[in-house]
């Protein structure tokens, strides 16, 4: 979010003021945003994966990892979930900060990649 904020990107109809505003929120906003991350688990990680825009899926793979979503959740749950949201095996390797991070603690996860 911080990338964002501080190369000006706001939507068009953003003013001056808000904008500011915007800017002056940072470490608030990016509180929410890791509060937010942080209670990611298998319990509710398919809810917060619908829905997700192709432009911003590096940015949600980026939080997930960040704030250690896969370490909560089984390759069982992430795998199938990302898949029906577009974004495949690959793009979850590539990630810097995901792919490498998945468990499969359940015997079953193995079979996901066969």
């Amino acid at each position: 979010m911080r990338h964002y904020l501080e190369q000006e990107l706001f939507p068009n109809a953003y003013n001056e003021e808000e904008r500011k505003y915007a800017i002056a929120q940072i470490r608030l906003i990016e509180s929410t945003i890791a509060r937010f991350f942080s209670k990611v688990n298998e319990s509710n990680f398919e809810y917060v994966s619908i829905g997700i825009s192709h432009e911003y899926r590096a940015d949600f793979l980026d939080l997930l990892g960040r704030y250690k979503a896969f370490d909560r959740c089984d390759a069982l749950t992430v795998l199938p979930t990302l898949d029906a949201v577009g974004i495949d095996l690959g793009r979850l390797l590539a990630s810097k900060k995901t792919g490498r991070r998945l468990r499969f603690r359940n015997p079953k996860s193995e079979k996901i990649l066969a």
